[in-house]
């Protein structure tokens, strides 16, 4: 797990997950990406003193994963994030898959809005989401799974250290490109993250210039040109895609008033992609939470 954010946001998190790490025999490790230190447990505070902990004073939540992975000595790896709940049983099930599947490199399963309020809530939420709400999708997966809910052998890791990004932009979306990624329904998380709409565009916007621009080491020319020429249709593209990922879901009405509110975040997320290819990542990366 990594965050950049100050303690107790994570204790939501954290009191969920590590009874299930200390029964599985497992182990549980943070990575700290605050200025002072301050995102993890307060010291002396010995409910959280099976957790690992690793500082990386302003590192992004992209560098502090791969840290984290680099750190890790089990032969299974599973992500989320700081602002999630998992379920009850999500470790135990996330084993059980990967032992039922084991030509499966990846192990992901549905994620569950934890912020229902409003309509920008919601539309920050499917716009990432809504390929993978409950029930299972009965094509495969379009989307690249998100860190919120992914586990993978450590077999498919590279051999050294992790570039920054890597995980998500090149690791994940080959995985998916290949089949190579089995989705569970009962691996369940809750995403809590309550957004205003100014939050949410500049999270949309960095998202996409991070994603773009941590690919481009890894990027051929064709495939540059191809996602350049892309660009001015992907707000569209991504607008239709969440309204197909809706169609036969059991969604409230709110939901799907947020539609609007989710083409403006597909716009932002264009032009954070845009910014990418033609400039890099920037700042962005660290931006993310």
């Amino acid at each position: 797990m990594a965050t950049i954010e100050r303690w107790p946001t994570i204790q939501p998190c954290l009191d969920r997950l590590l009874p299930q790490v200390e029964q599985a025999g497992g182990e549980l490790i943070l990575a700290d990406g605050t200025a002072d230190g301050c995102g993890i447990p307060p010291r002396g505070n010995d409910r959280y003193g099976s957790m690992t902990t690793i500082a990386s004073p302003g590192a992004s939540v992209l560098a502090l994963r791969a840290l984290a992975v680099e750190a890790a000595s089990a032969t299974l790896l599973a992500f989320t994030e700081d602002h999630c709940v998992v379920d009850e049983r999500w470790l135990d099930r996330i084993v059980r898959a990967h032992d039922a599947h084991p030509d499966a490199g990846m192990v992901s399963g549905p994620v569950i809005n934890g912020s229902t309020d409003g309509l920008i809530d919601w539309a920050n939420f499917i716009m990432t989401f809504a390929e993978f709400m409950p029930p299972t999708p009965a094509r495969p997966l379009k989307r690249t799974p998100p860190m919120s809910n992914a586990s993978f052998r450590r077999s498919v890791m590279l051999g050294g250290p992790l570039p920054e990004g890597w995980l998500e932009v090149v690791l994940s979306p080959t995985l998916i490109r290949e089949r190579r990624c089995h989705y569970d329904d009962g691996i369940v998380v809750s995403h809590v993250q309550p957004r205003r709409l100014a939050q949410a565009l500049a999270a949309h916007f960095h998202n996409g210039r991070a994603c773009a621009g941590l690919a481009l080491p890894h990027m051929a020319a064709r495939d540059w040109w191809l996602r350049m020429v892309t660009v001015p249709a992907m707000p569209w593209i991504l607008l239709v895609s969440v309204m197909r990922s809706l169609e036969g879901r059991a969604v409230p009405p709110r939901a799907r008033r947020s539609l609007p509110i989710v083409w403006l975040l597909s716009v932002s997320h264009a032009a954070g992609e845009l910014t990418g290819l033609l400039r890099g990542e920037g700042l962005s990366a660290k931006r993310l939470n």
